[in-house]
């Protein structure tokens, strides 16, 4: 592949986003800060920055390759590479290479400004009919792109859509699994450590990257620097932070501290319960429950951080006065027009209109009132077959052409799913479902019947086949037509309301925000310039800081790395604090200095953990994978005073392969480069 082409930008379309602070920022590699100065690598740590499936980031480290990411990043390849008895995710996968179910691994290669065309085509439109062209717009566009299997093209809205770009990614589906630690050392502390500093986990992987069936010669890679971060050192971080909300209005961030913010901590508060009771049932059931458990302390912990950041009282002022600021400032603007003046006023209607819509959006088209793998399943085969029937200009989003490829994969994954956690998650969410809408409700009758929640969990779940992937892959592929499968009728029933009450959110809700918060960021850009970054939106961006500790409210001083002398002190025998059995016996040939975990000021949000972090020759000096508790509000806004992102030391997996794993090979093709 030849190296990146980025358009020419056009600059009067971007701006809106809050000055950025010292070290704070999700930076576009097409629109880097004039701070940044000229780095000759930055091009190197673009190319060798990959997507590994829709929430995590990685980097190529070899000629052959081989890719450096985090082993919670693969939890979900271990889930579908285990079975009941043979559990991968605690001992961790050493010996051979084995292919991923349905891990993706996208490389940017071009970048290219559409905003013009997508401001012309939804000119004059509102609600509906800008919503439906604005998405017809959308495939046009994709459906000009050159088709092939290893390309993939996305179009992505920046500065609240004040500004289009067309992504562009050579695309790879043979993702192999080559190393992953076990589960005790890659999230050593467990959820008592989780977001919190100091840290001693090994929380890393490697995968290989294959095309055409031999590996993939990147044109890019990064090497390990032979010394490890100092403090005060500059670092930068290269991946794909999913999103942030720094540049809503202030309607928009009160809607998230009054109504989906707390319902989120109380939905995911009784999930956990119920994970873990399942959990304790017995060593089968530990293993099911053992993923959805981790994906839902962390969850709840970063939406209690974000939930404790709007409520900080000197936070929410700030962000108030500077809104009023800016308001005050384009009144005053003889340029601005009266829309644009008035566009806060527009966002907060839409916002009234979302509080109206908030719980059946999330039941029934978010499903939270359907926590199950099968009835997933089943709605991914029902939409299929309905989407597939259309154009791909007039599909919903996600079943567009370049989209089936995966849908299908994930189809086919013979992941294991387990029955008994399946009757509890299910059961327990059409509660919740029949608690929001009131037993009366006609959908609520329509899906239970006289029955219990429990007991349609029951039936639902013994009599579908949806478990069973190659009976999936042939409902997609030759139509479910007539199946009598209960789920997919069960689903069936969901599907109109889910839809309309979609259909309405974007018209209503997303469309008029969408239009008015553009509005704000051209007035806003004709204020104060374009050097401003956009939220982050899951693409490729660069952050930088420095390798520093911090000194808590309550006056501690935090240092900036911990150590294996660290490790040995943290060790209790007793999880969480339990060291596996590979470490135990090689602790003592370990160098307690060596580094094991660090921080920096660094921007980092969910979607950055496996990022690459290098130094100033842009050499590589960790891998990125968590922030401290302070760092858990940054979807609305970065304190580098208190915020820190967390960093596995290159120092930790070199002495981890040689001396704990023994793995020579491995090593020597890390350290080299080559294989």
């Amino acid at each position: 592949m030849t190296g990146m082409r980025i358009a020419p930008l056009l600059l009067a379309l971007v701006g809106f986003a809050a000055p950025s602070s010292a070290d704070e920022g999700f930076w576009p590699y097409n629109h880097l800060p004039a701070k940044l100065g000229q780095t000759e690598w930055i091009e190197r740590l673009r190319s060798a920055s990959v997507r590994i499936g829709s929430g995590c980031s990685g980097s190529f480290v070899s000629d052959a390759g081989l890719v450096l990411t985090n082993q919670h990043c693969v939890r979900s390849c271990l889930a579908q590479l285990s079975s009941p008895g043979k559990d991968l995710i605690a001992p961790g996968y050493r010996g051979g290479e084995i292919r991923c179910p349905t891990m993706e691994i996208r490389q940017l290669v071009s970048i290219t400004d559409i905003s013009a065309r997508m401001k012309d085509a939804i000119a004059g439109l509102s609600g509906t009919a800008l919503r439906t062209r604005l998405d017809a717009e959308r495939a046009t566009i994709l459906a000009e792109q050159p088709q092939s299997p290893d390309r993939n093209c996305e179009i992505v809205p920046l500065h609240q859509g004040a500004l289009n770009e067309l992504y562009c990614y050579r695309r790879f589906d043979d993702v192999r699994l080559v190393f992953a630690p076990e589960a005790d050392i890659a999230f050593f502390g467990g959820d008592p450590d989780n977001y919190n500093f100091p840290r001693y986990a090994l929380d890393i992987a490697f995968l290989r990257v294959y095309a055409d069936g031999y590996p993939h010669r990147p044109e890019q890679i990064l090497r390990p620097a032979r010394t490890s971060v100092r403090e005060g050192d500059n670092v930068y971080l290269s991946g794909h932070p999913s999103s942030t909300s720094r540049g809503q209005t202030m309607a928009v961030l009160d809607f998230d501290r009054s109504v989906a913010l707390p319902e989120s901590i109380a939905f995911l508060s009784e999930k956990r319960g119920l994970l873990t009771a399942y959990a304790a049932r017995g060593a089968n059931q530990m293993q099911a429950a053992a993923t959805p458990l981790f994906r839902t302390e962390n969850h709840l912990k970063v939406i209690k951080g974000r939930l404790q950041a709007l409520n900080d009282e000197a936070f929410w002022a700030g962000k108030r006065d500077t809104e009023e600021q800016l308001r005050a400032r384009i009144a005053a603007d003889p340029s601005a027009d009266l829309e644009t003046r008035f566009a806060w006023d527009t966002i907060a209607n839409a916002v009234a209109k979302r509080r109206i819509l908030h719980d059946c959006l999330v039941l029934l088209e978010e499903a939270r009132g359907f926590q199950s793998e099968l009835f997933q399943h089943a709605r991914t085969l029902l939409r299929a077959e309905a989407e597939r029937a259309r154009p791909s200009a007039e599909r919903l989003p996600e079943y567009a052409d370049a989209n089936l490829a995966q849908i299908e994969r994930t189809l086919a994954a013979p992941a294991p799913i387990d029955p008994g956690l399946e009757v509890e998650l299910l059961a327990w969410s059409l509660s919740t479902l029949r608690a929001a809408l009131t037993p009366d409700d006609p959908l609520v009758r329509a899906l239970l019947g006289h029955e219990s929640p429990r007991a349609v969990a029951e039936r639902l779940i013994a009599g579908s086949s949806l478990a069973d992937a190659a009976i999936r892959q042939n409902l997609y592929r030759q139509g479910i037509g007539a199946a009598d499968d209960p789920m997919i009728a069960f689903a069936r029933i969901v599907d109109a309301e889910a839809r309309a009450v979609r259909k309405r959110y974007e018209a209503e809700v997303e469309a008029p925000m969408l239009l008015h918060g553009a509005r704000i960021a051209r007035a806003r850009f004709a204020l104060d310039g374009f050097d401003i970054y956009p939220d982050a939106t899951g693409t490729l961006r660069l952050s930088f800081g420095k390798a520093i500790g911090w000194t808590t409210p309550s006056g501690a001083s935090i240092p900036y790395r911990t150590d294996f002398a660290g490790l040995a002190r943290r060790v209790t025998g007793a999880p969480p604090f339990a060291l596996p059995p590979t470490w135990m016996r090689t602790m003592g040939d370990l160098d307690p200095a060596t580094p094991f975990n660090f921080v920096s000021t660094s921007d980092t949000v969910g979607g950055s953990s496996g990022s690459p972090v290098v130094n100033a020759r842009g050499e590589l000096v960790g891998v990125h994978f968590d922030g401290n508790i302070h760092a858990t509000g940054r979807e609305y806004g970065d304190n580098p005073g208190l915020d820190r992102a967390v960093a596995v030391d290159v120092a930790a997996i070199r002495a981890a392969l040689r001396l704990v794993y023994r793995e020579p090979v491995l090593l020597a093709e890390f350290e080299t480069g080559h294989r």
